[in-house]
């Protein structure tokens, strides 16, 4: 199978987590959480409303808030259902690991996160608006910049950095898992034609205009982040057996940041591109999270 196609397969795969108890045994059940299912956000943008999942810790907010994107081929009951986050966020909760930590996780659909006319219509910027104000307004989570994170996997680890690139003053920090972090289209043909395309669809054009992808590129647009006066802090990270355009991607992103001055932590941890690896890559991404964002936004941090 290419591994293009992979990417959406692997969205779809390991689904016998679903099948493991919903809490582990460990946890203390006064710590569980809530999830909420089945919500919706209008948004004026799009001209209809985004369909999302929630995760709320116990006890009562403000609580800080993560954006928690999905892959190819996913939608907003992956993260809960295959990922089992809930039960992580629990555990980690329980023992003081990671912060209570709302979590909400909206459905993308393959729009890879950015303005298509003639598709999806302008997902990105309904994300970076429409979603964020109508949740923050609607659940008492996030509030301001200090207080909200985005991230995501594979796409969705594309999509997350591209709304923090794009809109550095509404993030504090983004996460990328696996993210699909390519370089942009070169401007020799001979070398675009070795490129795989097919699985962004007709997002950036049919036939495929790789002068519009290199709008939504990140390394292109990583320049203009330096200069921003508050850049969001990043993670990325990979498994050293991913595919080895994501993996080679991730490390060069990171490279590029650093040379930039913005603060980016790589991590290269075993796996593959895959839902035992996204649910345990998480994990440690969560905890570095916590350090990131704040509940108070009265409070100003940096």
């Amino acid at each position: 199978m290419r591994w293009a196609g992979r990417l959406a397969a692997g969205a779809l795969a390991s689904l016998a987590l679903l099948l493991q108890p919903a809490r582990p045994a460990s946890a203390d059940p006064g710590m569980a959480g809530r999830v909420v299912t089945d919500l919706s956000m209008p948004s004026p943008r799009l001209g209809r409303s985004i369909p999302y999942n929630l995760y709320l810790p116990a006890g009562t907010g403000p609580w800080p808030v993560l954006y928690l994107l999905h892959g190819l081929g996913g939608n907003q009951g992956d993260w809960i259902g295959v990922g089992r986050l809930a039960a992580t966020m629990d555990q980690e909760i329980a023992a003081g690991r990671v912060a209570r930590l709302a979590v909400v996780m909206p459905m993308g659909g393959d729009s890879w996160y950015v303005d298509d006319p003639a598709g999806a219509g302008p997902v990105h910027a309904a994300f970076a608006t429409d979603l964020v104000d109508g949740v923050e307004r609607r659940h008492p989570v996030g509030g301001c910049r200090l207080a909200r994170a985005v991230g995501g996997l594979s796409m969705g680890g594309y999509g997350a950095l591209l709304l923090a690139f794009a809109h550095p003053d509404r993030y504090a920090a983004a996460v990328s898992l696996s993210g699909s972090l390519f370089p942009p289209m070169p401007d020799d043909p001979a070398a675009r034609a070795a490129r795989n395309v097919r699985m962004y669809g007709s997002v950036f054009g049919q036939p495929f205009d790789w002068q519009r992808y290199n709008r939504w590129n990140l390394f292109l647009m990583a320049p203009a982040l330096g200069a921003s006066p508050t850049p969001p802090r990043l993670w990325l990270q990979a498994g050293d057996q991913d595919f080895p355009a994501i993996l080679d991607g991730t490390v060069q992103l990171h490279q590029a940041l650093r040379r930039l001055g913005i603060g980016s932590t790589l991590r290269v941890d075993d796996g593959r591109h895959d839902w035992p690896s996204w649910a345990s890559h998480v994990v440690p991404a969560l905890r570095w999270l916590s350090g990131q964002v704040q509940a108070d936004c009265a409070v100003p941090t940096r």
